[in-house]
Formats: C-alpha cells, structure tokens, sequence
C-alpha cells in the first residue's frame, strides 16, 4: 500500500486502483460485471468506510467504567460480540464483578463443607462467565432487572447453580449412589413410584436378572427424557439438580431445600419433583 493505493502482481505487469475501489469489487460489482466504478462510486464508499471507522472508534475509546451497572450490563448482552469495544466492555465487567463472584463462590463451598471447592476457584468464576455468555449471551440477555441488587442476586444465584453442580458430582453421587455415581435401578424405579399410573415401575421392565448394558441403556433415556422435558424451562438446571438430588441421591424435599439453599420452598420442591415425575414416566413410555 502506498498513498492510499494497491499494488496487485497479474501476469501482464502491475495494476494501480483507489483502495476503495478495491472494497467495491469485493462487496459488488463482481456481481455486476458490465459496470465500471466510477470516481463517485469510490467517493462514496471512501465516505461509507470513514464513518464506520470512526463509529468503530467511538466505541473504542468509550469510557465503560462510566457506565452504571445496568447498561453496562446490556451493552455486554446485546453489542456484537466480535467488536474490540465489547472486549472492553466485557475487561469491565470483569473488573467489577470478579471478585464478587469469587467471594460467593468460596463462601458457598464453605457453607456446604466442599473445602475441595477452594482449588477450582477460578474455574468456578469462568464457568459462571461461560454460562453467562453461552448460547449467544442467553444468560445476560435473560437478566431484565433494574437495579444493581438485582443485578448482584442473579449473579449469586447462577455462582450457586455452578457449585452445586460441581460438588453434586464431586462428593455427593459418589458418596451417596453406588456404582459410578448413580444408585440401583431398583431403588430409582422406587423412587419414582407414587402408587399412581404413572408408576415407574409400570413402564420399565424388571431390572432383576438384567445385564449392566441394557441396565446403562435405561438410565440413558432417563436422563434423555430429564433433559427433553426441561429444555424449554428456564429454570431448567436447577430443576434437574433438584430432581437429581432426590432422585439419585436420596434426599427429601426438605433436606435439599435446607441443605443446599435453592431459594424454593420444601413445598414448591416437592410438587416439582412430582410433576417432574410425571413428565418422565410419560416421555419413558414413548421411547421404550
């Protein structure tokens, strides 16, 4: 490049042209081989390319420590992702909110006695950046408070989801469910038995006398159907961890309300899991 012009090597010697024109070939006129660019054209679209340039520059150089926690956070939600301003956007996100998240992260694991919690965490803190960002920014995007609390509580609430989560693996299945982390058969059939025609045991055939591959087949689809009938829920992880835990692990309604702070009620976790239940056997009966 030299004084606004390009240089391209062609067999038959060099070729000299405006850059804009070269831009112009590239968004158009190869779609119009029997026009020629004009000078205007290529004004024009110098003009086009300086404002975006400058837009571009705009943004950059903002000031995002400016911005007060709501907007930030919309900006972060909604700017194009690959633009160096949302890069500074989101190092400002991260500024303030870094070590907010990590000192919930470390009280969390304390308060459930997951000292091992302490080694991850950084990785707990871009986890929750991963959820936040994951399928196109949904988390951010699903954020509509208007405060910064609100702000504060909805971080919280997903640094929980993401220990839980990982301390569920961890610690709790193997502890409580034998045979890599997930209990018998049996006592999951029992589990979801109510006495009603949406028993369990109605659907699946007696596991007694039946191999650990078909056994591992079966667990599958539950985990299948657990998945599909959540999928459009947006409390869809906590509710499979709720269920998960009273499902695999054995605790009560009461116990999981208590024990491991889901901001829902004994009552409301119970009538859950009994829906969940329905939902399950229902997509079980469809599938085997």
């Amino acid at each position: 490049v030299n004084g606004g012009e390009f240089e391209i090597n062609l067999q038959n010697g060099i070729s000299r042209a405006p850059v804009a024109w070269l831009r112009l070939a590239q968004r158009g006129f190869a779609r119009d081989t029997s026009r020629v660019p004009t000078e205007d054209d290529a004004s024009a679209q110098q003009r086009a390319d300086d404002d975006t340039n400058r837009q571009e520059k705009l943004h950059v150089t903002k000031d995002f420590s400016a911005y007060d926690d709501i907007d930030l956070v919309k900006y972060v939600a909604f700017a194009p992702q690959s633009s160096l301003a949302w890069q500074r956007a989101f190092t400002e996100f991260d500024r303030r909110y870094n070590r907010f998240i990590g000192t919930v992260v470390y009280r969390k694991c304390n308060q459930l006695g997951y000292s091992r919690g302490h080694s991850y965490l950084e990785d707990f803190i871009q986890d929750v950046y991963k959820k936040l960002l994951q399928n196109d920014r949904e988390g951010l995007k699903r954020f509509n408070g208007e405060h910064k609390n609100q702000l504060l509580r909805y971080l919280q609430t997903t640094s929980f989801r993401i220990v839980l989560n990982k301390h569920y693996r961890d610690e709790i299945a193997p502890t409580h469910s034998p045979s890599g982390g997930l209990q018998s058969l049996d006592q999951i059939m029992e589990n979801l038995s109510d006495g009603s025609e949406m028993d369990l045991k109605a659907v699946l055939p007696d596991p007694h006398g039946m191999d650990d591959t078909k056994k591992s087949e079966i667990l599958d689809e539950l985990k299948h159907c657990l998945d599909s009938t959540q999928k459009n829920n947006k409390h869809k992880e906590r509710n499979i961890l709720i269920f998960m835990l009273h499902l695999f692990a054995g605790f009560s309604a009461d116990e999981v309300a208590s024990r491991f702070d889901m901001d829902v009620s004994s009552k409301r976790i119970s009538n859950l899991v009994t829906d969940m239940k329905k939902m399950v056997v229902r997509c079980l009966q469809k599938r085997l």
